[in-house]
């Protein structure tokens, strides 16, 4: 009410009445087709918000009041009131039979062995909003494991579960066992002009001085000091020997 008062004393008076609503509304969920279990026969569910107003849907299933819901948790309704503003929330959880796990960790090096060139491998978790990881790797979608061992992670998704996953990592970096057997180790031009030398351990053959990647190679009477460098290939380590001829 406002009263105002003339110059010469007389006043008039008016009213305006002020109503107020803070009514919300009452959020509710129709299940339409009778379970809260997915399964090979039920592969979709149909549900229905009610109590009026604008609706907002979790999993970003959109604003209208009719979802139809294909994956398992739980999923949040939001009503507004579109006079007022006030809102209300009702959920419904949606549970599966079907055994088949959520794979949460995707690996992006393609192999889980730690080899001599296989140094790191990089891993990348999936299907959350936070992550943790074991053996302190901290809380990124993305990590690099350079040594062998189980690695767990901790995923919590948008509608606050909890999930976890895991990954054995191996490692092989054996180095070959390598020899260079000679039948003898002086040279001279009475015995022979030249000599085999062959060597052993598996895999992959290099020898210095050009002299070809066969195991068992022939020096000239000139003798010299010869490498042989042996490559594992199942892990790419390698390792060398020398032998010294005297001419």
């Amino acid at each position: 009410t406002v009263t105002v008062t003339g110059s010469n004393g007389c006043t008039a008076s008016q009213s305006v009445e002020i109503t107020g609503s803070t009514t919300a509304p009452t959020a509710g969920i129709t299940n339409n087709t009778g379970t809260t279990v997915l399964s090979s026969t039920i592969i979709s569910i149909s549900l229905i918000a009610t109590g009026g107003g604008t609706y907002n849907w979790s999993h970003s299933l959109g604003t209208d009041a009719n979802v139809s819901v294909t994956t398992p948790g739980t999923y949040i309704v939001t009503v507004t009131n579109s006079v007022n503003g006030c809102s209300d929330t009702e959920s419904i959880t949606i549970n599966s039979s079907l055994a088949t796990p959520m794979m949460l960790i995707h690996n992006n090096t393609g192999t889980t062995l730690l080899t001599c060139t296989t140094l790191s491998i990089s891993l990348t978790t999936i299907g959350g909003i936070s992550y943790v990881w074991s053996d302190g790797l901290g809380t990124s979608e993305n990590v690099d494991i350079d040594s062998p061992g189980t690695y767990y992670v901790t995923v919590t998704t948008e509608d606050a579960t909890i999930l976890y996953d895991s990954i054995v990592i191996t490692q092989n970096i054996i180095v070959p066992h390598v020899e260079i057997h000679n039948s003898i180790v002086t040279l001279n031009c009475e015995t022979t002009a030249s000599m085999n030398l062959t060597a052993t351990g598996g895999g992959i053959y290099s020898w210095s001085d050009g002299l070809g990647s066969n195991a068992s190679i022939i020096i000239p009477l000139s003798g010299g000091t010869y490498t042989v460098t042996v490559t594992n290939p199942l892990n790419g380590c390698s390792t060398n020997k020398s032998i010294t001829i005297t001419p």
